[in-house]
């Protein structure tokens, strides 16, 4: 049986790939996981599958069905393709495969693929939301092992304190935000960016620090930002 995707072709690093996107539903069905744990880390394409990352990123997505945002998957492909192009752009068409070749190793993304297929158990109207997948030719062992070290290379974590202040969804983050505003003694004292506080730095705080402070105070479940008892919950915090 032979399926099409509708794709933008494109090229980077002197390679072609295609630029696509799929419905949630297809993911479990088009992206297997490797068996890796039984092969040594040299003959691997990518990292072993850590299934504790995963429940995490499942509940992101199922608490957050109206705002979750992932980037784009990268696959890789080792089954023949076959690009059409559209009559009004050379670089956008259909990319005709068959289905029963169709084989994809993920370059980046596993865990969120995983996570994907989990949600669709809870919630099977996911499914018809779509996500990006860029997808190169399979071409050794060798260059999928440097495709992923390559897509790993410069990613960096944000500061716990910058997560923090930027994280709207998290009511104890907000509060503690509303905490610094409203308490005389952290106003303009407080590094919002940074988990420790640089030397001849003229801040005394982290946000980090306070935000771990009122967990301990207060609890990590926080009610909803706007409610009644949030606001006793802040009054009570910057009365203390």
């Amino acid at each position: 049986m032979k399926v099409s995707f509708p794709v933008i072709r494109g090229n980077m690093g002197g390679r072609q790939y295609y630029s696509l996107l799929i419905p949630l539903s297809e993911i479990p069905h088009l992206f297997k996981f490797n068996d890796w744990e039984h092969c040594p880390p040299e003959l691997r394409a990518q990292r072993i599958l850590n299934k504790a990352r995963v429940p995490d990123i499942t509940r992101y997505i199922l608490e957050n069905e109206d705002g979750y945002l992932f980037s784009s998957i990268t696959a890789s492909y080792s089954c023949p393709v076959k690009f059409v192009p559209s009559a009004e752009n050379a670089e956008a068409g259909t990319l005709e495969m068959e289905l029963e070749n169709v084989e994809f190793i993920i370059n980046d993304g596993q865990h969120r693929c995983a996570a994907i297929a989990a949600a669709l158990k809870e919630n099977p109207a996911l499914g018809k939301e779509k996500i990006s997948v860029l997808l190169f030719e399979t071409e050794s062992l060798e260059r999928l092992q440097q495709m992923f070290s390559d897509l790993n290379r410069f990613v960096q974590q944000t500061s716990k304190s910058l997560g923090m202040l930027y994280d709207r969804r998290d009511n104890l983050s907000a509060l503690t935000m509303e905490l610094v505003e409203q308490v005389d003694v952290f106003r303009d004292m407080v590094d919002k960016e940074k988990v420790t506080i640089p030397r001849r730095s003229p801040k005394l705080f982290t946000i980090s620090a306070l935000y771990e402070a009122n967990e301990e105070l207060l609890g990590k479940k926080i009610a909803e930002q706007g409610s009644p008892i949030y606001a006793e919950i802040l009054k009570r915090a910057v009365e203390y």
